[in-house]
């Protein structure tokens, strides 16, 4: 049996650190961090919102609300999930979007993630930059993007914890920089 871990371990030694340094800063800079993501990606944003908070920064999830998700789906559309949250949106601010397949793709007619790319449309609109960490080459959202960070691989066993592994990396970076600014006030 071949596990999904030497495929995993690849795509990692693939990440352009430039682009997390820079993603790093714009998380340092920004006004407020909106993320989201749907599936298993929800949970890495869910993470992730965790994790920044723990460092100060002013991160909302979009998936934490159960009842909010519900009653927005139920009155307004799947597909408008996302931007009926972001209505406040505004320059200064940055969503960073977590998605396996990057809206690419059909599924019973439609295209995967539509809430995704709308909220990207919206958040750039807006005046926000978008982080757009995906799976599957990118998709249709990852060219909408300031910044994105993609896995090559299409396979939700490999995209999935390659989505873990930068938040962790993105967090010991900002704590790196924390850590610089303290010292440099000394």
């Amino acid at each position: 049996m071949v596990g999904r871990s030497s495929e995993l371990i690849t795509e990692l030694r693939k990440i352009d650190h430039d682009k997390i340094d820079q993603i790093v800063l714009e998380i340092l800079a920004a006004k407020r961090v909106y993320i989201c993501g749907n599936g298993g990606s929800a949970l890495n944003a869910q993470h992730f919102e965790s994790d920044l908070q723990s460092l100060k920064i002013d991160a909302t999830c979009l998936d934490n609300n159960a009842a909010r998700i519900t009653a927005i789906t139920n009155d307004f559309g799947w597909e408008n999930l996302y931007t009926i949250q972001l209505f406040n949106v505004k320059p200064g601010d940055l969503l960073i979007i977590f998605t396996v397949h990057g809206s690419t793709g059909k599924m019973y007619g439609d295209k995967w993630s539509q809430n995704l790319a709308k909220a990207t449309i919206l958040a750039k609109n807006s005046g926000a930059k978008v982080v757009v960490i995906s799976g599957n080459l990118g998709g249709s959202i990852a060219e909408l993007a300031d910044y994105a960070l993609i896995c090559l691989s299409g396979d939700v066993d490999v995209v999935e914890p390659f989505h873990s592994a930068l938040c962790h990396d993105i967090c010991a970076r900002i704590k790196d920089a924390g850590a610089k600014l303290d010292n440099s006030n000394n």
